[in-house]
């Protein structure tokens, strides 16, 4: 956390430097290498690895509050990583979570803290395959969507047993309405990571149908409850983002799977996804008091911003788009910064073509696909 905490005051130009926020990571690193003997780092030489039970004997014999405190440490430390643009970094900790994930009484007992903050992990690993091929380490060890829902279905009751009768009723009410929003939000992000293993393959209009499919029952169901519900403010932003990790996922099959569309063909999702940022900032400053430079406090963020604005035919609102991005550069970091300076470096090569580009491969040789 005191990582995480300096790479935040850093890039607000508030107090310190990354060099602060580097030495609490490497003292984090360090002590769990001296409690566990193992760190992220040392899966680059081993990966992929199994189980091994004398090696990883002491995560086996962890207490469930360690275990907890483990998952919960090395989230701040990719939440660093991550601000800082540090790609190499970042995809170790997914490999090191995704291989705790395998380790039989780690696996058995997924619940709580572990199995929710299991879930974001679960979400930047998708996030990793929404432009090029990713390792998907954390998916496959989860259990793919059903089995990243059960965890978090099983972590739904962590702060009401947590705070017991001090939690409030209208709390939980809030948190039962959303939840439902949370689900689908895993479905879909995990839909990145299909689309393109597919995009890769040959002869697979069957399992592109299918995925087709699912998308479209996921539309309507979106749809639905806008329809039926008058959500309250948080659940509200809970939809927002929902709605626009929809088209996100919708532009991601349009450019993936449909390359010979033309150039601006999934616009009108793209500026579904503006207008529901336009919401998003709206809501959080009127009701939650948050900063115009700060952006909405969701793991899906910056990926919709950053399709929206290559996908979408209209140069204000891509400007838009990117002055947002721009920003948010003041608390999200690199993180941001690489997000915008991608956009652009898409939109440019795409205008002097004149039609879709492959963005995996533009996106291999801007940053090694760091994860958006």
């Amino acid at each position: 956390m005191l990582s995480w905490s300096s790479a935040s005051l850093c890039f607000s130009s508030k107090a310190g430097d990354l060099d602060d926020s580097l030495q609490h990571y490497s003292d984090c690193i360090s002590h769990m290498q001296k409690e566990y003997g193992f760190k992220p780092e040392d899966l680059e030489r081993i990966w992929p690895c199994a189980y091994d039970p004398i090696r990883d004997d002491a995560f086996g014999r962890a207490s469930a509050d360690d275990l907890d405190a483990i998952f919960v440490g090395y989230f701040f430390l990719a939440l660093s990583d991550l601000m800082a643009a540090r790609s190499r970094q970042l995809r170790n900790i997914l490999r090191f979570i995704a291989h705790l994930l395998r380790i039989p009484k780690i696996k058995s007992g997924m619940e709580g803290v572990r199995s929710r903050v299991a879930t974001w992990f679960y979400i930047l690993d998708a996030k990793a395959s929404a432009f090029q091929p990713g390792e998907g380490a954390v998916l496959q060890a989860m259990g793919g969507q059903n089995g990243v829902v059960a965890d978090l279905n099983a972590s739904f009751f962590t702060l009401p047993q947590a705070y017991n009768l001090t939690y409030p009723d209208e709390e939980y009410e809030r948190d039962k309405a959303q939840f439902p929003f949370l689900g689908r939000m895993l479905y879909l992000v995990s839909m990145l990571h299909d689309i393109t293993r597919l995009k890769h393959r040959v002869d697979c209009s069957a399992e592109i149908a299918k995925l087709r499919q699912d998308l479209d029952e996921h539309r309507d169901a979106i749809q639905s409850l806008q329809k039926a519900h008058n959500f309250q403010s948080r659940t509200r932003a809970t939809f927002f983002v929902l709605s626009a990790l929809y088209n996100t996922v919708e532009i991601s099959f349009s450019r993936a799977l449909g390359p010979c569309q033309s150039r601006h063909s999934a616009s009108a999702f793209a500026l579904d996804i503006i207008r529901l940022s336009q919401k998003l900032n709206t809501l959080y400053k009127t009701h939650f008091k948050g900063s115009p430079s700060s952006p909405p406090p969701t793991k899906i963020w910056p990926l919709p911003l950053v399709m929206a604005a290559i996908e979408v035919d209209d140069d204000v609102y891509r400007e838009w788009v990117i002055d947002r991005l721009k920003m948010y550069e003041e608390t999200g970091g690199d993180h941001y910064k690489q997000a915008r300076k991608f956009v652009e470096v898409v939109y440019e090569k795409e205008s002097q073509a004149a039609c879709r580009l492959d963005w995996e491969q533009i996106m291999v040789e801007y940053n090694d696909g760091l994860v958006i």
